[in-house]
């Protein structure tokens, strides 16, 4: 039965560590999210950066396990109650 809401109250965030920041190639935790809630976008020199869509984000975990340098943390968020 799908109720539309997410299943955790968890949603990842990508410190400052991350391996992409450095410029060095790492997708891992694009390559893990099945939500596809992390994409890289190219930037200057060719660098990519990864972009969250918390929006997306179902708090699963997947990617903070795939990450080699462990930039991803799981925080938690409030979930709005549903109005009747």
């Amino acid at each position: 039965m799908k109720t539309g809401k997410a299943p955790w109250a968890m949603k990842a965030v990508i410190s400052s560590n991350c391996l992409s920041y450095q410029k060095i190639a790492c997708r891992a935790c694009a390559d893990f999210c099945e939500m596809r809630a992390i994409r890289f976008h190219p930037g200057l020199g060719g660098q990519q950066t990864p972009d969250l869509d918390s929006e997306v984000c179902t708090g699963c975990g997947a990617c903070l396990v795939a990450c080699p340098n462990g930039s991803i943390e799981m925080r938690e968020v409030k979930l709005q109650e549903e109005v009747l």
